[in-house]
C-alpha cells in the first residue's frame, strides 16, 4: 500500500508541476493590455491547489481494477495537459501576448485535463471523510460530485475573468495589443493598401 501511495503521489506531483508551468506562462507572458491581465494569471493557481490535494491525500484504492484506474486517470490527465502547455507556449512565441480566448477545439483538452485532475484529487480527498470511508459506492459518488464542483469553480473562475478582460479590450478603442507585428488594436496588421497612421504605443530597444 505504501508503494501505491508513493506512486500516486509522484503522479500528483507531476500534475502540480505541469499546472505550475502553465500558470507561470500565463502570469509572466500574458500581457494583451487589459486591466485584468494579472488576475487572469492568478486564476491559473486554482488547478495547482487542486493538484496539491492529490499529493497530500493520494487516491489510494484497493482492488485489482481500482488502482490501475487511478493511475490511468492521472497519467491521462498529464498526457492531455502537457501538449496543451506546448500549444500556449507556441502561441505566445508566434503571436505575442494575445488574449487567451481559444476556440472550442483549443479549450477542449484544457477542460479534459482539469476534469481529470479534479477527479484524481477528489477521490483522494473523500477517503478522509469518515462517513464515506466504509462504502465504496458512496466514495465514488462523493468523489464525482466533488470533482464536478472543483472543475466548475476553477474553470468558471478562469473563464469569467478571461472573458471580462477580453470584453474590456474589445471596448477600449485606444488599447493596442502586443503581437509579433508590433502593437496593433486587432492583433493583426492593417491591410497593405490601407492608410498609414501613427501608432498609439511604441517599443524601443537600445543598441
Amino acid at each position: 500500500m505504501r508503494v501505491r501511495r508513493f506512486e500516486l503521489r509522484l503522479i500528483g506531483g507531476a500534475l502540480v508541476a505541469a499546472w505550475s508551468v502553465a500558470a507561470a506562462l500565463v502570469l509572466v507572458a500574458y500581457r494583451p493590455g487589459g486591466p485584468l491581465d494579472v488576475l487572469v494569471g492568478i486564476t491559473m493557481l486554482a488547478p495547482i491547489v487542486i493538484g496539491v490535494a492529490s499529493v497530500i491525500s493520494p487516491p489510494v484504492a484497493r482492488g485489482a481494477n481500482a488502482f490501475p484506474a487511478m493511475v490511468a486517470l492521472g497519467l491521462g490527465s498529464l498526457l492531455v495537459l502537457v501538449p496543451s502547455i506546448g500549444g500556449v507556449l507556441n502561441q505566445i512565441l508566434a503571436f505575442g501576448s494575445q488574449t487567451l480566448m481559444p476556440s472550442i477545439e483549443a479549450a477542449y483538452p484544457w477542460v479534459l485535463a482539469l476534469v481529470g485532475t479534479s477527479l484524481f484529487s477528489a477521490f483522494g480527498l473523500v477517503r478522509r471523510w469518515p462517513t464515506a470511508a466504509a462504502i465504496r459506492r458512496q466514495r465514488l459518488t462523493l468523489g464525482v460530485v466533488l470533482a464536478v464542483g472543483l472543475t466548475l469553480f476553477s474553470g468558471g473562475l478562469f473563464a469569467a475573468v478571461a472573458i471580462a478582460n477580453e470584453l474590456v479590450l474589445q471596448r477600449s478603442a485606444s488599447t493596442a495589443i502586443s503581437s509579433r507585428f508590433g502593437p496593433v488594436r486587432s492583433g493583426e496588421p492593417a491591410a497593405c493598401d490601407g492608410g498609414l497612421s501613427t501608432g498609439t504605443t511604441a517599443r524601443l530597444r537600445a543598441t
